[in-house]
């Protein structure tokens, strides 16, 4: 059995198909397996204003740095933080027009036998080595912690790397860029939790990593880019850290341009689910009768 597709429809998506090869090919000449950025998608006046300053190299250098919060707990995120802190404190990297304002992690736990000393989460011991503002709500939808970030914080980018906790409505409203996130998986496969255990369980191979923005419902944003790996005998406990450095690295290549408005979540919104469409209409698959849009038997 095959699928059949309206003429129409095929070409269409032939179409698409193209031009998002011709567009991932651009930023994968340095790196391995299939990366895709929905980067210079956005044609408003002010991006392209944005775009024509950054190709010309006039940059932003007279501009404020944009304030970034970074919320994370464990160790894979610790490892992001100090790669998105080392970045943005680069004196050879023009493109760092930010600054980590604040880090928000799970509070301080006792990890031993009790009475012991509570300690701080790793995201929250390297954010004390690095002397960054740390919070430690309880809940994210504390209405002092959001006062706080409303009114002292004021951030315009939130990045999140495994916080471990729902972000409510208010607190996604707060940063004027939206809040994005790195998510150890090619979503809309395995959206929430342990998504790469579930990927190996269910013989997913290659993986990958999304990064993408935060909404509402879980891991349904609109997404920035995304990149295959193919695994050979790794566990989860392997993957996951080589994921968010892959994932880390995605975000840093796109950071220019969320921050300064050519990506945004309403420029990733509708591409992204063109490209998802597309991808399952072209991907091969066994259908079963209830899914088929025309037979044909061979």
């Amino acid at each position: 059995m095959v699928r059949y597709f309206h003429p129409i429809i095929l070409m269409a998506a032939q179409s698409v198909r193209s031009f998002h090869l011709r567009l991932a090919s651009s930023r994968a000449a340095s790196t391995v397996g299939r990366t895709f950025s929905w980067r210079l998608l956005s044609t408003s006046e002010n991006d392209t204003d944005a775009l024509k300053a950054e190709d010309e190299g006039l940059g932003t250098s007279t501009q404020e740095k944009k304030r970034l919060v970074f919320l994370g707990t464990p160790d894979v995120a610790a490892t992001t933080l100090r790669k998105l802190h080392e970045d943005s404190i680069s004196q050879t990297n023009s493109n760092a027009k930010y600054e980590i304002v604040c880090v928000i992690t799970q509070p301080p736990k006792r990890r031993r036998r009790k009475g012991s000393k509570a300690e701080p989460s790793a995201v929250g011991a390297v954010a004390e080595e690095l002397g960054l503002r740390v919070l430690s709500p309880e809940k994210a939808k504390d209405p002092e912690f959001l006062d706080i970030l409303e009114q002292d914080i004021k951030p315009d980018l939130c990045i999140t790397a495994a916080y471990g906790q729902y972000l409510p409505k208010r607190f996604l409203a707060a940063p004027t860029l939206g809040t994005v996130n790195i998510h150890p998986s090619l979503l809309p496969r395995w959206r929430g939790a342990s998504p790469v255990q579930r990927s190996l369980e269910a013989g997913d191979n290659p993986v990958g990593v999304s990064v993408l923005y935060t909404v509402s419902k879980m891991d349904a944003g609109p997404i920035i880019a995304q990149k295959e790996e193919t695994i050979a005998d790794e566990n989860a406990g392997d993957l996951l850290p080589l994921l968010f450095d892959i994932g880390t690295n995605l975000l840093l290549q796109n950071i220019p341009d969320i921050l300064s408005g050519a990506i945004s979540i309403k420029t990733a919104h509708i591409y992204i689910y063109i490209y998802v469409y597309v991808l399952l209409l072209l991907t091969p698959m066994v259908m079963h009768p209830w899914m088929e849009i025309g037979r044909a038997h061979v």
